[in-house]
């Protein structure tokens, strides 16, 4: 796949070109790339946002590839998901159909895709398109899937940005999948939150939480904004909440963000951006449970040196200690400390 003027060309595998789409701008371009990983000091990646707009798979079993993709980036009131035959035919276009209503109204038709993917989620044998959307403006984030005739079969609403999705194995429920989506949330102040949703279980609706948490309600007026007016509430199989804590104060960060994640059938490990360039490692255990906490490329010499300015408070070690207790998971009314693995 090229770009050649204004138009995104696809090519065969000897670089023949098979098929075209016109772009509406050049704007456009940037939509059909990976974003390249951050790299640290030592020119390691440390982080990878892994958000391909272009997304390609055999959905018909006829040994080519199909392609799901975004148009009209410069016109919100056409922005669309569409997928695409192998040799250019479009099957079908849908635009976002968001409906949470807030006290200010509902946001303006302004969502953007940010990453697109074709996957069978559900194990039914048959994949689904994959759509991944936030607001320019107002924040909210939607996850949308497909079926492969263009029906939409689970739309999960967040009150927040999120930032991208990654699929894995479910080794609970055989041939589905476990979806993960990272980013952040308005309503708890700006902390990393990281989805977890089952591909056998696609209840539409709006993630938590429901309400501003008490801590924040004396400070945070401005976050009934944010407040869905009347809420669905989404299933999900884990919602889990990393709390800021003196390394990202010291840094002077409002959004955290989870950027990565790592899912197997020994557990998870999820990375979580403190600052510019200061990262967390949180580890669980096949159950769910925190096993420890470690710093990321180039995140400790900021934390010592930060230290050494008495900018943040506690040795290393301790911090790390310390930040085991500021990861939570939504129960389904409130939000309760995640257990740790015994040590």
């Amino acid at each position: 796949m090229k770009i050649k003027r204004q138009t995104l060309v696809f090519l065969d595998t000897r670089e023949r070109e098979l098929w075209t789409v016109d772009l509406e701008s050049a704007n456009d371009q940037a939509l059909f790339y990976f974003e390249p990983p951050a790299l640290d000091s030592e020119g390691r990646a440390f982080r990878k946002w892994d958000r391909p707009k272009v997304a390609f798979a055999d959905i018909d079993q006829d040994g080519k590839r199909e392609a799901a993709c975004f148009l009209n980036h410069d016109d919100p009131s056409r922005r669309a998901l569409a997928l695409f035959d192998h040799d250019g035919r479009k099957f079908w276009e849908n635009r976002l159909d968001y409906r949470e209503i807030y006290p200010k109204g509902a946001p303006t038709n302004d969502f953007r895709l940010l990453q697109a993917g074709i996957d069978d989620v559900n194990g039914d044998g048959r994949p689904e398109v994959l759509a991944l959307w936030n607001h320019d403006r107002d924040f909210p984030g939607v996850f949308e899937i497909y079926s492969i005739e263009g029906e939409r079969i689970f739309q999960y609403d967040h009150t927040g940005v999120l930032q991208f999705f990654a699929i894995s194995s479910d080794p609970e429920n055989g041939a589905a999948k476990e979806i993960y989506l990272g980013g952040t949330n308005n309503l708890v102040g700006g902390d990393a939150v990281l989805v977890v949703l089952s591909g056998s279980d696609t209840r539409s609706g709006l993630g938590p939480p429901y309400a501003i948490p008490a801590e924040l309600r004396p400070s945070e007026k401005k976050l009934e904004t944010f407040v869905p007016q009347t809420p669905q509430r989404a299933f999900q199989k884990r919602y889990l909440r990393f709390r800021h804590n003196p390394l990202s104060d010291a840094l002077r960060t409002k959004w955290m963000n989870v950027t990565e994640i790592h899912a197997s059938p020994e557990g998870l490990l999820v990375q979580v951006e403190n600052g510019i360039g200061a990262f967390l490692y949180y580890r669980f255990d096949s159950g769910g449970r925190l096993l420890l906490v470690t710093f990321g490329a180039d995140s400790e010499r900021i934390y010592q040196d930060l230290f050494a300015r008495k900018a943040v408070p506690l040795p290393a070690t301790d911090f790390l200690r310390d930040a085991e207790d500021g990861v939570f998971a939504w129960s389904g009314e409130d939000w309760a400390q995640v257990p740790k693995a015994p040590r």
